[in-house]
């Protein structure tokens, strides 16, 4: 799946702005000096889409995934391994970054964490390109690449997939984003960032 190099402009721009929105809010919530990076981002054809995100991690992944509709349908996705996952909410929750539990409560500070990305990057999709999105209720899982990834794509016609970076007390924690659309919405979300392009 090919994409000009305008609109990977606009899409990175679109992820960093929502990537500062949400981290903003992070510090205001924890009281903390929390940045979030968007260093990189690609899209692909979502039977490839599987191959790609996961960063590799041969583990146990933790999802937050909350579903958009309106101008454009499909979800948004934020992807960290298990142990980074338990290792970001620690320090967030006034830890050291050393405790390995992945209990209820580190489920629900972290479905929060990521309610608060998605929202932040789905509410900048939405304002700079003047569409208007609704969201679902997010919701968290935890599993390997292989179980996650068919249930996550078959829906899909194509794959947002963004590298994110936290920054919390000295250490960074890596993980993804990846926003799902559904057919026929991934191609009016791309003339939409053509138009941001031509317009800055």
């Amino acid at each position: 799946m090919s994409i000009a190099g305008d609109q990977l402009d606009g899409l990175k721009e679109l992820l960093t702005i929502g990537a500062g929105r949400a981290a903003s809010l992070l510090n205001e919530l924890t009281g903390l000096h929390i940045s979030l990076d968007v260093p990189h981002a690609h899209v692909c054809a979502s039977d490839s889409g599987g191959t790609i995100f996961g960063g590799g991690n041969q583990g146990q992944l933790a999802v937050v995934t909350m579903p958009f509709h309106g101008s454009f349908s499909g979800s948004s996705n934020l992807i960290i391994g298990k142990e980074g996952a338990t290792k970001l909410v620690s320090l967030i929750s006034e830890g050291d970054g050393s405790s390995h539990e992945f209990d209820e409560t580190t489920s629900g500070t972290l479905t929060e964490v990521g309610n608060i990305v998605l929202n932040g990057v789905m509410g900048s999709v939405g304002n700079v390109l003047s569409h208007h999105l609704d969201y679902g209720v997010p919701t968290l899982v935890v599993g390997t690449l292989p179980e996650l990834k068919q249930s996550m794509i078959r829906d899909a016609a194509a794959v947002v997939i963004a590298k994110v970076r936290f920054s919390v007390k000295g250490h960074e924690i890596a993980g993804e984003i990846v926003l799902l659309f559904d057919v026929g919405s991934f191609y009016g979300f791309m003339s939409s960032l053509e138009g941001l392009s031509q317009s800055s």
